[in-house]
């Protein structure tokens, strides 16, 4: 067994018997479990989805699309504004500020949507596309759809309500998915994922209105907003620097290259964030909460952190660095060998893929402790690095720039793990702790499978085999080394009594 793999898995224990703390952990272990399932589902369904379109459609259309996305994202950020975060961190929020919260978003979307229907013809001759501008304005409709569920959403997950959340995620991608690819089939071209995305919006929200039990009041009193405007604002821009550090490459690559580079890199980034935000999604759904409500015993809340980070670390870095090793037969056999050119640049990507949702988990512990401030000024950081690195390397092609990027991202999680260490008091020993073993037992099962099945030459026969195998051996070293973290997931999955977000009582 690994010196410190069960060590770190035992090390911290707990000793509560406040009834708020077994209803926190119950309602943790539900979400948890909701949440995976939804984003196992809703990643499976975009996983068909996503292949029937990608072989329906070409490169291009991909990347005519792909070169709005930097501004719906944007604009949602813009329209969310951090108030739904401030909803979900203050557990004093009341019905005067959720329905302020309601109409300020109301009128920014449209406000946002009127400004964008106006730039689609600037947004147009940028990229040295026409058919952007039409595109461009039933893109931008989206905006006005979400901005109907911010309140509702942030709701439902104060209140952890994660499986009507599932249920209403489910069933938005099931119904637009079959639309997308009946019109891609149909010859819609690009038009069959915008249509598909707006049908799925609708959808969702309709479903968010449908479970939350709070309903807007028609008397408009935006004066709450005062409150959370320092907060908010804070949050507003750290969103705004994410948004863009994330999306800079389409752009950058839409104004340099052709719609066909574009497509390639958006084919992959789509395939990376798909299987980074499994683990992501499911813990955003309780972690934010959970880790708010537990901020006031400090001891408790390192012990909850470390448990998170623990699975975190579990999941993400075989599924992550599994994902690059099959890439070549993954593209191949789902989207066909048009899509060639996405394999190395999905690999890259699935490097610092394994380590976002770590990431992401840093981050929203400083958010959670209300240190909005902090997260602003590091976001804002590595928004401002990312652009250097696109700058500089530029002439040196997309591949090199990629690299940086990820060198980047992987070093930025000890920026992340630095303020959280100043904020919460969580040593380095501990983190590396957490997650060294998982990343070196994850590295050497992949690096077994890969030269024990190198001789298979057949692409679904290889790419079956390697899967199969690698999670069978990492399941068995596992097991054999004692993690805890593995043996509280079996369970849990058995629906044995288990305690997912902390460590239980040691004999």
């Amino acid at each position: 067994m690994p010196p410190h793999l069960g060590q770190a898995d035992t090390k911290c224990t707990r000793n509560e018997s406040m009834s708020g703390s077994s209803e926190l952990k119950e309602k943790t272990a539900k979400g948890l479990f909701w949440g995976g399932i939804s984003n196992g589902v809703q990643q499976l369904l975009t996983l068909v989805f996503g292949i029937f379109l990608a072989r329906l459609l070409d490169l291009g259309d991909y990347g005519l699309v792909g070169e709005l996305t930097i501004f719906t994202t944007l604009a949602t950020v813009i329209h969310e504004s951090g108030f739904s975060t401030w909803l979900i961190n203050h557990q004093d929020a009341t019905d005067d500020d959720y329905n302020a919260v309601f109409w300020f978003n109301i009128i920014v979307c449209a406000v946002i949507y009127l400004i964008l229907f106006a730039c689609a013809g600037p947004i147009a001759r940028f990229y040295g596309d026409p058919e952007l501008l039409v595109l461009s304005r039933w893109s931008f409709v989206g905006i006005l759809i979400s901005g109907l569920a911010t309140a509702q959403s942030a709701y439902m997950v104060k209140h952890l309500m994660i499986k009507e959340n599932a249920i209403a995620n489910i069933v938005a991608l099931s119904i637009s998915g079959v639309i997308g690819v009946v019109l891609a089939f149909r010859g819609f071209a690009y038009w069959a994922i915008v249509i598909q995305t707006l049908v799925m919006l609708v959808i969702y929200t309709a479903g968010l209105w449908y479970f939350s039990p709070w309903r807007p009041r028609l008397h408009i009193d935006l004066r709450p907003i005062g409150k959370m405007f320092s907060f908010s604002i804070k949050m507003l821009i750290t969103n705004i620097c994410t948004v863009i550090s994330q999306n800079i490459f389409t752009v950058f690559l839409g104004a340099r290259y052709d719609k066909d580079e574009v497509g390639s890199y958006n084919q992959a980034n789509k395939w990376s964030v798909m299987g980074s935000s499994i683990i992501d999604k499911m813990f955003s759904s309780v972690s934010h909460p959970v880790l708010a409500q537990v901020r006031d015993d400090p001891k408790r809340q390192i012990r909850v952190f470390r448990k998170m980070v623990r699975f975190v670390a579990f999941v993400s870095f075989p599924a992550m660095l599994g994902l690059a090793m099959v890439a070549p037969e993954f593209i191949t056999m789902t989207i066909t060998d048009k899509w060639a050119p996405s394999i190395p640049i999905l690999q890259l990507l699935c490097i610092s893929g394994a380590f976002l949702p770590i990431s992401s988990l840093l981050s929203k512990q400083l958010v959670a402790n209300g240190r909005s401030d902090i997260f602003m000024w590091v976001t804002i950081s590595l928004a401002v690095l990312t652009l250097g690195i696109l700058f500089v390397s530029s002439p040196l092609g997309i591949r090199m720039m990629l690299r940086l990027y990820v060198a980047l991202n992987l070093a930025w999680v000890l920026v992340w793990f630095f303020f959280v260490h100043r904020c919460i008091g969580y040593r380095l020993k501990e983190f590396l702790t957490d997650i060294l073993p998982y990343l070196g037992i994850s590295l050497a099962v992949l690096t077994a499978v890969y030269f024990a099945t190198s001789w298979i030459h057949n692409i679904y026969a290889l790419f079956f085999s390697r899967v199969a195998l690698a999670a069978g051996l990492y399941m068995l070293v596992m097991r054999l080394s004692g993690a805890t973290t593995y043996k509280e997931t079996i369970q849990f999955l058995l629906r044995k009594k288990t305690n997912i977000h902390e460590e239980p009582v040691q004999p």
